[in-house]
């Protein structure tokens, strides 16, 4: 009998040991996963400081969004820079802008969807910044991209975000490219046919994106 309590009593116990043992493995995935993407962060950074410094005809800030576009296959005709960083925010992007920056003619800025919260506070900081730093380029900035599926329950604070970021672009007398709309599917979220994952981009989506921001790089150009 003493056995058989032995052997029953120790299956609540295997049951707390598992649940642990599950709790601690979520914790470190979560971990690893984080730590993958600050790794990352330091690395572009990092490749940031030690590559060219070439001048460029167009410079890109921003976060996953830019580092993910294919700028010499969209902009074959032009000499490009890409400065985006995945997961970035307006933040980030402010504390690194030293890193970041390098001479151009023309610089995209498409920043804000990682932490909306901060558009209001940061931006200003960003924009003046950018303005101080890139007296001799023309900035372009663009609006927040709609959100789809999980993460559209955050775009009413994307169309806050945007109406801040074109007052704000006004006052600086900056251009701003509200392509927001444009993204847009039937359920005003942003379309399936544009995004793998209701915030990146498909290959449609960034053709989509070039063809709606080229005009306005090609006009700056020429005004230079």
């Amino acid at each position: 009998m003493q056995s058989i309590f032995l052997i029953l009593s120790f299956f609540p116990l295997m049951n707390v040991v598992s649940k642990a043992v599950l709790s601690h493995n979520k914790v470190t995935i979560k971990k690893r996963r984080y730590l993958t993407m600050y790794d990352h962060y330091y690395e572009r950074l990092a490749y940031f400081r030690s590559g060219a410094k070439d001048p460029v005809d167009v410079l890109f800030l921003g976060d996953s969004l830019t580092e993910r576009y294919d700028l010499e296959s969209y902009f074959p005709t032009l000499k490009t820079c890409n400065r985006g960083i995945d997961g970035d925010t307006p933040l980030g992007l402010l504390e690194r802008l030293d890193d970041s920056l390098i001479p151009a003619k023309t610089v995209v800025l498409l920043i804000g969807v990682n932490d909306l919260s901060s558009v209001e506070s940061v931006y200003p900081l960003l924009l003046d910044q950018m303005k101080k730093r890139c007296e001799k380029s023309s900035i372009l900035v663009l609006s927040i991209l709609p959100l789809e599926g999980s993460y559209a329950h955050d775009n009413p604070k994307v169309i806050q975000a945007n109406s801040f970021i074109a007052s704000l672009c006004k006052e600086e007398q900056l251009p701003f490219l509200d392509i927001h709309d444009r993204f847009y599917g039937e359920a005003q979220e942003l379309d399936s046919r544009y995004s793998i994952d209701g915030c990146h981009l498909t290959a449609e989506g960034y053709e989509l994106l070039t063809r709606l921001i080229a005009p306005e790089i090609e006009g700056s150009l020429r005004r230079r």
